[in-house]
């Protein structure tokens, strides 16, 4: 992954998107995501502990791994190699620009995001459903790609929605991190080129 500020894209406002999650949506499945390069990664963790007081977090706290889920939902049975082979398959790199701060309301907890505008990522989640139609569980039928900032107490920082402080930062991804159900293990995969 690498930043590319040649990158220009169409559209950098997005509606901001306030999704209600229940506890029992929670469960363990795969998940295949790319992660920003460590200084990017470390200015957004900064930032999120610089704004999110620690008396407002819940018990889940800040996000130490900076991602954008590609895809949520596969079930046990789906193999990383048949991820890999999947990957070979897509055109890459795939493009994304930051944008605004926002969250999500769950039933204990708010989650402080950062969404992420990338007709790409849409383009490789219609993929990835179709192609694992069969051993995906989709949550949510609109994709929204989005960068988990914290998880927060019920209704805190609420002066913090559409702050756009990262908008129109663009990166490039063609490397891809797969996380098996519960996280017991994760895989670096990259596409070969």
């Amino acid at each position: 992954m690498k930043m590319d500020d040649q990158y220009i894209w169409e559209s950098l406002t997005a509606s901001p998107v306030s999704i209600t999650v229940t506890e029992s949506d929670n469960v363990g499945y795969g998940c295949l995501m790319v992660f920003l390069d460590d200084e990017s990664a470390s200015e957004i963790r900064t930032f999120a502990r610089d704004n999110i007081p620690e008396e407002f977090l819940d018990e889940f706290g800040f996000e130490d791994e900076p991602h954008i889920t590609c895809q949520y939902g596969f079930h046990g049975s789906v193999t990383v190699d048949e991820i890999t082979e999947f990957i070979q398959t897509i055109d890459t790199p795939i493009k994304v620009a930051l944008g605004d701060i926002t969250r999500f309301t769950q039933d204990a907890y708010d989650v402080i995001k950062m969404d992420i505008i990338s007709k790409d990522l849409h383009d490789l989640s219609d993929k990835i459903r179709k192609h694992f139609k069969e051993t995906l569980e989709v949550a949510f039928p609109e994709y929204q790609p989005h960068m988990t900032l914290a998880y927060v107490k019920k209704g805190k920082l609420p002066y913090i929605n559409a702050n756009n402080m990262f908008q129109g930062k663009n990166y490039v991804f063609d490397e891809f991190v797969y996380s098996t159900p519960n996280m017991e293990e994760k895989y670096d995969i990259n596409k070969n080129t």
